[in-house]
């Protein structure tokens, strides 16, 4: 895994959440990403298949890491978004304010896309 480099926090992360991790993938010949490369160097590739990779324990940390506001796999210094947060406390792109209502959705439709993979996979192996 990459060492993820971090600048100075200048704010609490505690108050906000990146929607990437629950709602997005990046997928190349050799790894599979939940955001940028660059920004998250985490690569969730497991010797299994897509639902395999966003199941995994690799990806259930990277999502631990957004709703506890560590952001522990983030680079700080590479992710805009990320870095607007950290030295101007305004969030902006995948970054949200973290709300009651934003995580439950979030954790909603993580459950959904499970099922949804689930069923592809079902109609393929037909």
């Amino acid at each position: 895994m990459s060492i993820v480099k971090r600048l100075p926090i200048m704010t609490d992360l505690n108050k906000y959440i990146c929607v990437n991790p629950f709602t997005y993938t990046e997928i190349t010949v050799d790894k599979q990403h939940m955001c940028c490369d660059a920004w998250m160097p985490l690569n969730i590739k497991t010797k299994g298949d897509f639902k395999d990779n966003w199941n995994s324990d690799k990806s259930i940390s990277a999502r631990n890491s957004m709703l506890d506001g560590s952001f522990k796999y983030c680079s700080t210094d590479k992710c805009p978004h990320l870095n607007s947060v950290t030295h101007n406390d305004k969030p902006s792109g995948p970054i949200r304010v973290k709300t009651d209502a934003l995580v439950k959705e979030l954790t909603e439709q993580n459950k959904e896309m499970k099922a949804e993979i689930e069923t592809l996979k079902s109609i393929n192996s037909l």
